[in-house]
């Protein structure tokens, strides 16, 4: 008897920049949010064999409230906080 063992929903977080201070909705803080992309797997084995669903999202550190942004806004967001870094560097 052959078992395979295959799922949905294994998340994966790539963690791709801090944006500068804002206003959680959630637990009304101000602080740092992290710009992250999540993706979804199908796994077979409990490895991670094909992406499904990817999200680009804000996640505030202290409460974990997900605002979910689009892949333009991701890459404006991207280029603001790198813009940001050489400014400070200079």
């Amino acid at each position: 008897m052959v078992f395979i063992l295959f799922g949905f929903g294994k998340k994966s977080v790539k963690w791709l920049a801090k944006t500068p201070e804002m206003i959680c909705s959630n637990c009304i803080n101000v602080t740092i949010f992290g710009l992250a992309k999540i993706t979804t797997w199908f796994t077979l084995f409990f490895i991670k064999i094909i992406p499904y669903n990817t999200q680009r999202a804000l996640i505030c550190p202290i409460c974990n409230t997900h605002i979910e942004v689009s892949k333009d806004e991701c890459a404006k967001l991207l280029s603001d906080t790198a813009e940001d870094e050489s400014s400070e560097a200079e």
